[in-house]
């Protein structure tokens, strides 16, 4: 007895499962059912469905064997729906006129019917069930014995249950379509985060970039003109040091315009230290630093200097600086030349530098510069090109709004 519950239990690892003749069931009972509410009709007693299929036979003519059919029939039909747990109510509204009693079931499991199925061909069974029972003439009643009880108790429910599953559909969509819309709204802020911390590095490096770049170049300078060993050791100590600052600085900006996925965690950039966005006005003081450095550099005016917008401006003070720092950066013993063109509705901006040989001393780059110089002047509405100049150095150019 032991070894039989085991073997039927399947023992693994010390553990009973029935797992399989749960899954043998639910396999197999749907279509045991079906045949037991086929089989039904034709193993009634006199208690059950026979008198009622007599006294139908002594009234249409129809023989008792095919009336036990049409109802084994129907009720195999609901049975078959027994997985969506209605199939009482269908077999009770199957039989309800054999039993005298109302047709608002029928209605009842129509309706449940239409609400409940999705696929036509249920649908079609159901229908062709409840209609082929209804059209069997009782004693009990006179609104089937045409077709104006299948149209109330099956049709007419059948449409409303219809419309009511198309509803349910529609605002199920409404739904979806509401949940897609607050993704792509959750993803274009997730894009814009990501642009800000694009912005805030390149802000970073058009700002700290080009003061490192200066110490590492004053540095380096002292380093080559130092008379005495000791100074020499520490300029070259500055000089290593701010190359080191700026190569960190460059991987620390490549995290921030990066964009992985986080988990909400919210960035805190450090307040600057207060100071006003820097002008045109301001160019003057970049040229002496950059002569300092041992660039020449002369600036040439075209028209009358006027109130520029205060975007436009610093966009400008922004496109000098960073083009003098390439060349500070690339270049040795070349010239540059910084010309500011006031056009009547636009503000040119052009930086030229001459042929020159490659620095020795090479500086680290986060090749953000004349990227981010693009995408301000973009953003202005303007236009902006880098390129090499026919004469050998390299031309920037801008024209913005004024």
């Amino acid at each position: 007895m032991v070894w039989t519950l085991r073997t039927l239990a399947r023992v693994k690892d010390g553990t009973w499962s029935w797992s399989w003749l749960e899954s043998t069931r639910a396999r197999l009972s749907p279509y045991i059912l079906t045949a037991v509410a086929f089989l039904s009709p034709f193993l009634s007693t006199t208690a059950g469905l026979r008198p009622y299929l007599q006294e139908l036979a002594g009234l249409t003519g129809i023989p008792t064997s095919i009336q036990a059919t049409v109802v084994g029939l129907s009720a195999a039909a609901a049975a078959r729906f027994a997985p969506r747990r209605l199939w009482p109510l269908y077999l009770v509204a199957t039989l309800d006129l054999f039993f005298r009693s109302s047709g608002l079931l029928v209605a009842l499991a129509s309706y449940l019917a239409a609400t409940s199925y999705r696929r036509p061909r249920d649908l079609a069974i159901y229908a062709v069930a409840a209609s082929g029972t209804m059209l069997i003439p009782t004693a009990a009643t006179t609104l089937t014995s045409d077709g104006g009880g299948v149209v109330v108790l099956v049709w007419l429910p059948l449409m409303i249950g219809l419309l009511v599953a198309a509803r349910r559909q529609v605002v199920a969509e409404l739904r979806g379509r509401a949940s897609q819309l607050q993704r792509e709204q959750a993803a274009r802020a997730d894009q814009a985060r990501a642009e800000e911390r694009a912005r805030i590095a390149r802000d970073m490096h058009d700002v700290v970039a080009h003061h490192v770049s200066l110490m590492v170049l004053h540095a380096g300078a002292l380093e080559i003109s130092a008379t005495d060993a000791a100074t020499a050791a520490q300029a070259e100590l500055i000089r290593n040091t701010g190359s080191e600052a700026m190569s960190q600085l460059r991987d620390v900006l490549g995290v921030l315009s990066s964009s992985p996925e986080r988990d909400h965690r919210t960035y805190r950039v450090a307040a600057p230290v207060a100071d006003p966005q820097p002008k045109l006005t301001d160019v003057d003081r970049l040229l002496d630093q950059a002569r300092v450095a041992g660039l020449p550099v002369h600036r040439h005016d075209e028209g009358r200097p006027y109130v520029l917008h205060p975007m436009t401006e610093h966009a400008a003070y922004r496109i000098i600086q960073e083009a003098l720092t390439n060349i500070r950066k690339h270049t040795h013993g070349s010239t540059a030349r910084v010309t500011v063109r006031w056009l009547p509705t636009a503000l040119e901006i052009q930086v030229d530098n001459t042929a020159g040989s490659l620095r020795r001393l090479t500086l680290p780059g986060s090749g953000l510069g004349l990227t981010g110089l693009r995408e301000r002047v973009v953003l202005l509405g303007g236009e902006f090109s880098a390129q090499p100049a026919p004469t050998g150095g390299f031309s920037v150019w801008a024209r913005m709004p004024s």
